[in-house]
């Protein structure tokens, strides 16, 4: 769906915030192919970095975090961690606030102003 937008203007900015409500049909959607599960590989990504930081890390932050697919798996593996969430979708951003109150949403002038331990970005690049 967000595909051909962006193949009919190529130069255009995709609105994530149109997709907010319905990111997590659409990913099922295409991702039916691979698994029927949605939630396999936001797990499997964070169990990666539990493999890779062992003995945990003091903060996170879910850069292109999207409505949060990966921050419960991010809870449950990371516990005590603080964890940061940003994303250029508003309404993302307002669905990770009112989804998980533990993570701290941070607006673009407000990521560069901290330091964290790790810093996630997948399917951002």
């Amino acid at each position: 769906m967000w595909r051909a937008a962006l193949t009919d203007r190529p130069n255009a900015k995709v609105d994530f915030d149109a997709y907010a409500d319905q990111y997590e049909k659409l990913l099922k959607d295409q991702l039916a192919f691979f698994s029927g599960d949605r939630d396999y590989f936001s797990a499997y990504k964070i169990e990666i970095l539990r493999d890779l930081f062992p003995n945990g890390v003091k903060s996170i932050l879910d850069f292109g975090c999207g409505v949060g697919l990966s921050l419960p798996h991010i809870l449950e593996l990371f516990p005590g961690t603080q964890l940061f969430a940003t994303d250029i979708s508003a309404a993302g951003l307002a669905h990770v606030s009112k989804t998980f109150p533990s993570v701290s949403v941070l607006s673009d002038e407000d990521v560069g102003r901290r330091k964290y331990d790790l810093i996630l970005v997948a399917t951002v690049i």
